[in-house]
């Protein structure tokens, strides 16, 4: 939600159940460069595909040995499905814009202790 790649790296790290990543540097700067290409190139959201973006730290995590937490890539591989079904009903579908007000009002309601 706030665009900090670095960030996710290291909550990915830090909740992962398990990890042998040898250079958890290297892992949250890759997550970084993969943030900042898919929000930093000022392409708009609707012409970012969240399965190619999800593939790719999916990638990076396979490469850096980092075990994804179960619960976070069962979310993931649903996100990649209802883009692909949903981008096959209507191409101009752009679920990370439909989806940031929901993020938001989560990551609020959990920095409060709502959640």
């Amino acid at each position: 939600v706030r665009g900090d790649g670095r960030e996710a790296g290291r909550l990915m790290l830090d909740n992962a159940r398990e990890h042998r990543c040898e250079d958890p540097e290297a892992f949250c700067e890759g997550m970084r460069g993969l943030v900042d290409e898919a929000i930093g190139s000022k392409l708009r959201l609707e012409s970012i595909s969240a399965g190619d973006v999800l593939r790719k730290a999916f990638t990076l995590a396979c490469t850096h040995r980092v075990k994804i937490e179960s619960n976070f890539a069962s979310i993931c591989i649903a996100i990649m499905v209802l883009e692909g079904v949903g981008r096959r009903l209507d191409p101009t579908l752009d679920i990370l814009s439909a989806a940031i007000p929901v993020l938001a009002t989560r990551t609020l309601r959990y920095k409060a202790g709502l959640a």
